[in-house]
């Protein structure tokens, strides 16, 4: 991936103030067993708030500098939502979007200019996410250092992925278009995070998580119950998740 062994550099020290989801911590998570992923350009960042610093925001703004980001951008809702494009300097990531739980986690420094930036209903559903508690301190147990880079490992994302397969599936029945690709990629992601489990391996789940769990591995089962090597798969989920399968 573009720009990852310049983010992995610079944020060398600071692996406890954030973690990367999404895409991204897939196919390093993937990669990390010898495999290959789908290709993939941003980096979904979100801030640790209770190790943050001054010392740490400094050091992220310096990073946007160092890049030449010639795009910046803030959510203009009360979520706390940053986008960074378009850098100048080639070996740099080519978007980080960047999550917080609070107003003023990534304070501004001199020269920092924001562009208002009316968010997408994917964006925003995370950022809705990341403001529920349950779903916050589940990713906080989950968080792994893989080669100097801090991300979601693929036992506390595959309830991430879920989460968003479902919230994309109930969008798409209303009638929103255009959605398909990314429940389907979703899906997708989530059976190959499953590969990477050990089979004696379990987590327990509580509140929304395993709410939000427990519907994605229902609908995942109705949909393929003529397909027995899928059905195994989401019944190992349910084992993995200790979610009974008899009551899912």
């Amino acid at each position: 991936m573009i720009g990852l062994e310049n983010f992995r550099a610079h944020f060398k020290g600071f692996e406890d103030h954030y973690v990367i989801i999404g895409g991204t911590a897939c196919s390093l998570l993937v990669e990390n067993v010898g495999l290959n992923f789908r290709a993939t350009k941003d980096i979904d960042v979100v801030l640790l708030v209770e190790n943050l610093s001054t010392a740490f925001a400094k050091h992220f703004w310096d990073f946007i500098n160092l890049g030449e980001y010639s795009n910046i951008s803030k959510s203009t809702d009360h979520r706390n939502f940053y986008r960074f494009e378009k850098p100048l300097k080639p070996d740099f990531p080519i978007m980080i979007e960047l999550f917080a739980r609070k107003p003023g986690e990534l304070p501004l420094f001199e020269g920092s200019h924001l562009l208002p930036l009316h968010i997408a209903d994917d964006i925003s559903s995370l950022s809705a996410i990341l403001l529920d508690d349950d779903y916050y301190n589940f990713m906080k147990q989950g968080v792994r250092v893989i080669s100097g880079i801090s991300l979601l490992d693929e036992y506390h994302l595959i309830p991430f992925k879920a989460k968003a397969w479902c919230e994309l599936s109930n969008r798409n029945k209303s009638g929103e278009v255009g959605l398909t690709k990314h429940i389907k990629k979703h899906r997708k992601d989530i059976i190959v995070l499953y590969s990477l489990t050990k089979v004696s391996d379990t987590i327990t789940l509580y509140g929304q998580v395993l709410h939000d769990m427990r519907t994605f591995l229902n609908e995942m089962i109705l949909e393929s119950t003529q397909d027995e090597v899928s059905v195994n798969t989401w019944k190992g989920l349910a084992k993995l998740y200790r979610i009974d399968n008899q009551n899912i």
